[in-house]
């Protein structure tokens, strides 16, 4: 009886419900090997089909990996006559320093429209000031602290090179990775990597490296031969974190204080800062711009 009593209060409630959901579906991530539905996050996926088709909601906001095939929601929605607005948006075109590219798809029932398309929603951002210096920024005694970390769970000597404190998976992606950026490296640019990513299985722009922050365990910096330190990840994001950073920003005071909070907890943040910041600006474009379309 609880049951229906909270089914038909969802019934009710989807007359006005949006739904907001992340990418469920790994399986279409460039990080893995795999593609399209073959593997365990099927299941998942079935199962948000399942409640859009049973809710019916006004709005249906779906993030994913942009090798996302977005026809998939035509071909299993398309007896309830959902209208699909899809979207690419580059984290570049935010000014993230970041290649990571995001599919973003809204799902909208017949009876209602937009007012804007898509594409207006570059006009709705707000750029990040980033200050190219922040790979830079970290202090020696920050740098120090990690070594200290990553030599402990290595159980290896302080005076070992970082590259040799390192997993053996990571320590085989940055030999490919100093492979591929060895033209950039030689024209003194700092370059950014994921070793937690094997590059054989991630898309490249020409010579451009893929810096993807999806997984921030192993950022590296290959001109430094050194991890990220957790702020320095937060300020690649934009996140004014250091003061030189916080002061261009136009800031008076520091406006977010993260000395108590733990490296791990600031590398999660600073990996989901893009698609956070993004959702949340898709999710109110959306919002703003939804219209009653009148029956034929």
């Amino acid at each position: 009886m609880q049951l229906e009593v909270t089914l038909n209060e969802l019934l009710v409630l989807a007359e006005g419900l949006v739904m907001w959901c992340g990418s469920v579906c790994k399986d279409w991530s460039p990080m893995s090997s795999q593609s399209g539905f073959s593997g365990k996050w099927m299941p998942l996926f079935g199962v948000m089909i399942g409640l859009v088709r049973l809710l019916k909601p006004r709005c249906f906001f779906h993030e994913n990996s942009s090798k996302f095939d977005s026809s998939v929601f035509q071909e299993l929605l398309k007896d309830l006559g959902f209208q699909l607005h899809h979207e690419i948006l580059d984290p570049r075109d935010f000014g993230m320093p970041v290649r990571r590219p995001r599919a973003w798809d809204c799902i909208l029932r017949k009876d209602v429209g937009l007012i804007k398309e898509l594409y207006e929603l570059q006009n709705f951002k707000s750029p990040v000031v980033l200050d190219a210096g922040a790979f830079a920024l970290a202090s020696d005694e920050e740098v120090a602290a990690v070594k200290r970390r990553m030599a402990m769970t290595a159980m290896q000597g302080i005076s070992e090179p970082f590259s040799n404190l390192l997993p053996p998976g990571a320590m085989s992606n940055l030999t490919k990775y100093r492979a591929l950026a060895a033209d950039l490296l030689g024209r003194h640019l700092e370059v950014a990597c994921n070793l937690d990513q094997n590059p054989e299985c991630m898309p490249h722009w020409g010579r451009q490296m893929p810096v993807v922050l999806a997984s921030t365990t192993n950022m590296w910096l290959l001109k430094q031969n050194r991890p990220l330190t957790a702020k320095e990840l937060l300020a690649s994001q934009g996140v004014p974190i250091y003061e030189r950073l916080w002061r261009l920003a136009g800031f008076t005071a520091p406006p977010v204080n993260v000395s108590a909070v733990k490296e791990s907890a600031v590398r999660r943040m600073a990996g989901n800062s893009f698609n956070q910041a993004v959702a949340i600006s898709f999710l109110m474009f959306i919002m703003a711009n939804l219209r009653p379309v009148e029956p034929p």
